[in-house]
């Protein structure tokens, strides 16, 4: 494999079926704003597991696929947006720096050609131990979200802070005051628009939900956004006058994005995309029925953060919908909070990102192989023999000192008066210490007697005496 030497960047976005879509599409139109030339390889649906990782890497039709395809482009940098899409690229890439990984490898200053660094892009606000990945870079969206995995072990001069992916058009509005947004859809400024996002809502909750809506109806302002879905849209045409709910009908339109920051809530369905849209405009988002695993790992983070709250169960939409409504301190502060994590276009700073690892592909990737090599240093040095700290030279000895010691001088004591003061209460740290210095001081004197008695044994040995 030899470097091209195209006009333009070349950046390798693979997927997986666990891709995050959205947010992968949002920072591929990023960096071909950028001048960077995209190619997108989807694994299918084979790759969705552990053992189907495990498959891929060992040489499937979809590893192959991905070698004719890198082949082919020959990428500057590569980017995953799941862990099983990083890994693999991650794989794939120490494969090839494998001879300038080993300890003992000497120092190299240029890597060759049609190697390419990973970038791990983290959607997740509360990455599980399935991000530790070995990508050269990670983008996370918020400072909590890097401690999370530097605590897995990560480096963290290797997770750079982005913020939420989100497109274009909601990043920018996001950025603008909220009060032009609700201006833009005549929106009075005074009353709190609920925005629902019925897209990911199984018709058949629709009746109910609109059931707990009602309880606080003159309350709130509620804007139904349902995409392209027209059964969706008929059901509310339905059922909402009945209901006597002050509420708008939202399709795909192209200024829909003001709707989004002109919103005071957000209730959704938790996926990645609709965290990432709510933290861009600056809006908590009420999480509607978390599915358990991931999906609820991420709310708690949300509301960790002060940025929303799990609507378990549908019945309960009502009591968590009036105690946000009853706070505009609340919503607020929560509105702060999402706001600071949306400052800056994070589908863009992804895409700077990527660039500057391309400009600086040789740099980044000797990093990646010194940092190979240290931890290999790591693992050579834990695996030597441990100094030597205090031990026994002669154990039948020292058994026999202690069994012969009286209680309290350096015999440990027995279970059965160690049982007798379970009643007793537990003696102070100060007495603690005390006790712990004395139990030294007769198991040192211990010893000077072994050692003592090793030496005339010695020297009676030499003289030849028995």
């Amino acid at each position: 494999m030899s470097d091209p030497s195209p006009s333009r960047p070349r950046v390798l976005v693979l997927e997986s079926r666990v891709t995050p879509t959205d947010l992968a599409r949002s920072v591929s139109t990023a960096l071909v704003g950028a001048e960077i030339s995209v190619h997108r390889v989807d694994l299918g649906t084979r790759a969705g597991s552990v053992a189907q990782v495990a498959r891929a890497l060992l040489g499937t039709s979809e590893s192959q696929k991905l070698d004719r395809v890198i082949e082919r482009v020959l990428p500057a940098v590569t980017v995953a947006f799941d862990p099983i899409a990083a890994r693999i690229l991650a794989w794939r890439r120490d494969q090839h720096l494998s001879p300038f990984m080993q300890a003992s490898a000497p120092a190299v200053e240029t890597v060759p050609g049609g190697i390419a660094p990973v970038l791990a892009v983290v959607p997740d606000l509360d990455p599980g131990p399935e991000w530790v990945v070995d990508a050269d870079r990670h983008a996370v969206v918020d400072d909590e979200a890097a401690v999370a995995l530097a605590a897995r072990g990560l480096d963290g001069a290797r997770l750079i802070v982005t913020g939420p992916v989100a497109s274009r058009s909601l990043a920018e509005v996001g950025r603008q005051p909220r009060d032009l947004a609700r201006a833009h859809f005549s929106l009075a400024p005074e009353e709190t628009v609920l925005l629902l996002d019925m897209t990911d809502v199984p018709h058949d909750v629709v009746p109910p939900l609109l059931l707990q809506l009602a309880l606080d109806a003159e309350h709130v302002h509620a804007v139904f956004y349902v995409g392209k879905d027209k059964q969706a849209a008929q059901l509310l045409r339905k059922h909402v006058p009945m209901h006597g709910l002050r509420a708008k009908l939202l399709g795909e339109l192209p200024d829909m994005h003001f709707m989004w920051r002109a919103a005071d809530l957000i209730l959704a369905r938790p996926s990645a995309r609709r965290v990432h849209d709510a933290l861009a405009a600056g809006v908590p988002l009420l999480a509607l029925m978390p599915s358990p695993g991931h999906e609820a790992r991420e709310v708690v983070a949300l509301a960790e953060r002060g940025i929303g709250e799990a609507i378990e169960k549908m019945t309960l939409v009502s009591s968590v919908l009036r105690s946000w409504l009853r706070s505009k301190e609340r919503r607020e502060r929560a509105a702060r909070e999402a706001s600071s994590r949306g400052k800056h276009d994070g589908a863009v700073l992804v895409g700077e990102l990527a660039l500057h690892m391309a400009q600086e592909r040789n740099a980044v990737l000797l990093e990646t192989i010194g940092s190979a090599q240290h931890r290999r240093n790591q693992r050579g040095s834990d695996s030597e023999e441990p100094p030597v700290g205090l031990e026994d030279l002669n154990p039948d000895v020292a058994d026999r000192s202690r069994s012969a010691a009286p209680p309290g001088r350096g015999a440990a004591p027995s279970r059965q008066s160690s049982s007798s003061r379970a009643g007793v209460e537990t003696p102070s740290v100060e007495d603690q210490l005390q006790r712990l210095k004395a139990t030294v001081s007769e198991r040192g004197k211990s010893m000077d007697a072994e050692l003592r008695a090793l030496k005339r044994r010695m020297e009676a040995e030499r003289k030849g005496k028995p």
